[in-house]
């Protein structure tokens, strides 16, 4: 396994993706502000078009490619509060793809301000068969512009 990751959030040049959301009430504590769990699957759904858009889908990369990509570590920072109906910049970037892995950071705006509310990292790991970690193929790099 590669060394661990630190909550940095690789910024360079234009985004490899990125979306306008309007947060919903479901995306909400009870205090009105957005609940801690709630990036995640906005973040899910923005990575999962962006490696659509390259022709991987996870449902298919084992048949196809021999590996599945799997989430190995997530990390969140709350920087400023959000709540229902505000519009949030989704940005995601493609910010490493090592050994066995890939790593995207994401940076969340709030829209009306261009206020920073949170940044975020995901990373995913190439696993074959039995489970194991190993090497992103060469043709998953291709795909990602590696």
């Amino acid at each position: 396994m590669e060394g661990s990751e630190q909550m940095t959030v690789s910024r360079e040049g234009k985004p490899s993706a990125s979306r306008r959301i309007r947060l919903g009430y479901a995306d909400t504590d009870a205090a009105g502000i957005i609940y801690y769990a709630a990036w995640f699957p906005w973040m899910e759904r923005l990575s999962t078009e962006w490696f659509h858009d390259r022709g991987l889908r996870f449902d298919r990369m084992s048949a196809e490619f021999g590996v599945t990509m799997v989430t190995r570590a997530t990390s969140c920072e709350y920087l400023e509060p959000v709540g229902a109906y505000d519009e949030v910049d989704l940005a995601m970037w493609l910010a490493r793809v090592g050994e066995r892995s890939v790593r995207l950071t994401f940076e969340m705006t709030r829209a009306t301000d261009g206020c920073v509310v949170g940044r975020s990292a995901l990373t995913l790991v190439a696993v074959d068969a039995s489970g194991r970690a190993t090497r992103v193929p060469d043709v998953i790099r291709e795909l990602l512009g590696a």
